[in-house]
């Protein structure tokens, strides 16, 4: 598989966990404003090498999981701030700066975490 992109989480804000209750992850580059950390993974690192296309896979260390959508927003926003939201537990479709995941449930991620983007 071709890395499309990869990052190392740096930083788990305290609402993350909160925030994955309801289905969805939200990562921004550590450089994001301090408003945004307490909701955010933080993470460094992160290249966009091509743009992120549904069948995409989304990967936090070693669980993989498939992309079955792609906001028309999602591309821009990971290449200037780092950020996209990840929805699952059933989300198909969403906000244009969202990617959905098949997965039912996702853990949120630790400092230290690899995350990725993989094409086939």
């Amino acid at each position: 598989m071709k890395t499309i992109f990869q990052a190392v989480v740096v930083q788990v804000g305290e609402m993350v966990r909160d925030i994955a209750a309801e289905n969805v992850l939200i990562f921004f580059d550590k450089k994001a404003p301090q408003e945004l950390h307490d909701i955010a993974v933080l993470h460094e690192g992160g290249n966009l090498a091509e743009d992120i296309v549904a069948g995409d896979v989304f990967v936090i260390d070693d669980a993989r999981y498939p992309i079955i959508f792609v906001g028309d927003k999602v591309n821009p926003a990971v290449k200037e701030l780092g950020h996209v939201s990840v929805k699952y537990g059933g989300a198909t479709e969403d906000m244009p700066g969202s990617i959905c995941i098949d997965a039912a449930n996702v853990p949120a991620p630790e400092a230290g975490d690899v995350i990725q983007i993989l094409r086939a």
